[in-house]
């Protein structure tokens, strides 16, 4: 980089994209559909994080809007922690659900891929 040079790497290890690449490049079917640096990828997410909470029981269903219920785990999408957490935490509450515990994670390039691929990886 210090002397000008540019070196292609290509790989579908995206926690080594990750480590080493300044700029991503993703392919589908042999096109590019993204080009651009880690930072404005996630931007193409629909939200920004991820929130998880580890529920005590399996439940059918939430009534909470935004709620994705994954076996034992409850998940949202939020574009702002400080915000909406407490709301999302608060709401959980009232709605008289245990959990045990919460998470929370910006997508992996691996989520973006999929997320702009409608693929895995290994399809």
């Amino acid at each position: 980089r210090t002397e000008g040079v540019a070196l292609l790497y290509t790989t579908h290890y995206m926690n080594e994209v990750e480590r080493l690449c300044d700029r991503v490049a993703i392919m589908d079917h042999g096109s590019i559909i993204a080009n651009d640096n880690i930072e404005e990828l996630h931007k193409l997410m629909p939200a920004r994080e991820r929130v998880t909470l580890e529920l005590e029981e399996e439940l059918a269903s939430t009534g909470i809007v935004g709620a994705i219920l994954e076996g034992r785990k409850m998940h949202f999408d939020l574009e702002d922690l400080d915000t909406q957490l407490p709301l999302t935490l608060k709401a959980v509450s009232e709605a008289g659900i245990a959990y045990r515990g919460i998470h929370s994670h910006r997508a992996s390039l691996e989520e973006i891929f999929l997320h702009l691929t409608g693929r895995n990886l290994r399809d």
